[in-house]
């Protein structure tokens, strides 16, 4: 049943119906807590409404449920990280994105590779820089993702890989 309203809720999400996609990936929740897979987009359509307090709340209830290794605590913990970083707290940002890469290891799956960009903006704007840490994280995400097909969908990214790279004192090579 849990996996028939996280469908509802997707088809929801592509007729503009927040309302709908909330209340269904709300019931997925609530039919299994357990599942992982079903946190994720429900803090991504919060987030978007504008919800940050109320993406985190779903975030850490995830944490409460998640078995060491589920795949989806990669997404937890990446959106953790992002609202960590959107409210400065770059410490947080920092275990947050740490968690996420190290669930992905080689970041391989369709997605994943953008820990290496989170975990180096982090390490850059942590106070004091990990600068080191930093130059190689986002030198990895250049090597990985900015000279490949991903490149144009990553754009932004690239871009700004390489500005902290450089404002750091490296280079991308």
């Amino acid at each position: 049943m849990a996996q028939g309203y996280e469908e509802l809720a997707e088809v929801a999400v592509h007729m503009d119906d927040e309302q709908g996609a909330l209340q269904n990936y709300t019931k997925a929740i609530e039919i299994r807590p357990d599942e992982m897979q079903y946190y994720p987009p429900l803090a991504d359509m919060y987030l978007r409404l504008g919800y940050q307090d109320r993406a985190e709340q779903v975030l850490r209830e995830a944490l409460a449920f998640a078995k060491p290794g589920d795949k989806h605590l990669f997404a937890v913990h990446s959106f953790i990280g992002s609202i960590d970083e959107a409210k400065q707290n770059m410490a947080g940002a920092v275990t947050e994105y740490e968690a996420a890469k190290k669930l992905c290891d080689k970041c391989n799956e369709p997605g994943q590779q953008i820990a290496y960009f989170n975990l180096g903006v982090a390490y850059a704007e942590v106070q004091p820089p990990r600068k080191n840490e930093a130059i190689q994280q986002l030198q990895s995400f250049s090597k990985i993702v900015c000279r490949g097909a991903a490149a144009p969908r990553y754009a932004d990214q690239c871009s700004q890989a390489q500005e902290f790279v450089k404002r750091l004192g490296g280079t991308i090579q």
